[in-house]
Order: structure tokens, then C-alpha cells, then sequence
């Protein structure tokens, strides 16, 4: 019974174990997906991640609308409350392979992300309704794909004061307390030769 047990022990821990791969260096393999506290705590130890790290709660189905309480996106799914008051767990981070993705989340402001210098593929922040400042990416010097900021309602700052390359386009939509001024000077300082496709702000 004794083996038996052991065995069953080794089975659970065996399946527990995140699905994305990872090693003992610090370096998370693959997207990893933070829907919650947990997933915050999962990551927290890690410094790199090869994927894509999507920040975004859980979005459920809801056709008959009885999740009436909780904020809906525009195509009718509910967001489910994502309980975290800061992204102060993720000040390991210094370097995302992939996509950064920050969606319908409930921050005021990104801090806990200014250890991040690079971004392999996108920087997206999009619809997140509380969000007022962008000054977390303090650290943040190239974005290898495009950079998309948009329908973000109390948004006034972009902050990313050290960034100074974006491979593709840069897109600011739909932030109606963003001032020019503020995308104005975030091009200035990058340089438009440094932006690899499209300027738009609007």
C-alpha cells in the first residue's frame, strides 16, 4: 500500500505542473496566460518568457445575460473580476519574446512592469478602463512588432520614457483624455526613423 501510495503521490504532483515548459534559469517557455493571483504567483520567480504574456481575466460566455453584474465586452462575453490590486509580482520580468497583451484589466497603473526591456513582438494595451498612466514600462527600450494603445477611457500618460525603437506601427486610438502632447512627444523622442510602419493617433 505503501508503493501504492507513493506512486499515486508522484501521478498528482507529475499533473499539477503548468503545461508551458520552463527551467531552473529563470526562463518561462512558451505564452503564459495571467488570469488570476495564482498565475501571478506562478511567474513571479521568472525573468524571461519566450512567448507571448497575456494579462486579461477570464471572459465567459453569457447569451442570456445572467452574469448582469459583471462588466461585458462589446461582443456580450462577461469579464470575471480579476481580484489583483498591482502587477508588483511581475518585477522579475525583464525580457518577453513574444507579445505583451494588457486587456480589460482593472489597473490604475502598470508599475510592476518597469524591469521590462524588451518586447520581441506587439505591446498592446486595450480597453482597460481604469488605466490612467503607462509609466510602469519605465524600463522598456524596443518593441519589435507594433505598438497598439487603444480604447483605454481615463488613459492620460504613456509614459515608456527609454523607449527608442518600435519595428512596425505605432497605433493610439480611441484614448479620449490621451493629449496630443502626449503622443507628440513619445515620437519625438523615438524618432520617426526609428518607427518601422505607420504613425496613428486619433
Amino acid at each position: 500500500m505503501t508503493k501504492r501510495w507513493a506512486i499515486s503521490i508522484m501521478m498528482l504532483l507529475l499533473f499539477s505542473l503548468p503545461a508551458c515548459d520552463s527551467d531552473d534559469k529563470g526562463v518561462w517557455k512558451g505564452d503564459f496566460y495571467l488570469k488570476n493571483n495564482t498565475d501571478m504567483r506562478n511567474i513571479s520567480r521568472y525573468s524571461s518568457i519566450t512567448g507571448d504574456l497575456i494579462i486579461e481575466p477570464q471572459l465567459m460566455d453569457d447569451p442570456l445575460g445572467e452574469f448582469f453584474y459583471l462588466e461585458h465586452t462589446e461582443d456580450g462575453k462577461a469579464i470575471a473580476p480579476m481580484l489583483m490590486l498591482s502587477l508588483s509580482d511581475l518585477e522579475n520580468i525583464t525580457r518577453i519574446g513574444g507579445s505583451l497583451i494588457i486587456r480589460h484589466t482593472s489597473f490604475i497603473t502598470l508599475d510592476g512592469l518597469e524591469n521590462i526591456e524588451t518586447i520581441g513582438k506587439d505591446l498592446v494595451v486595450d480597453r482597460n478602463h481604469i488605466l490612467r498612466r503607462m509609466d510602469g514600462l519605465a524600463s522598456l527600450t524596443s518593441v519589435g512588432g507594433s505598438v497598439a494603445i487603444s480604447k483605454n477611457g481615463t488613459l492620460f500618460s504613456l509614459g515608456m520614457d527609454q523607449l527608442s525603437a518600435i519595428g512596425n506601427d505605432l497605433m493610439v486610438d480611441d484614448n479620449p483624455f490621451l493629449p496630443v502632447s502626449e503622443m507628440e512627444r513619445l515620437v519625438e523622442q523615438i524618432g520617426e526613423e526609428n518607427i518601422g510602419g505607420e504613425i496613428t493617433f486619433q
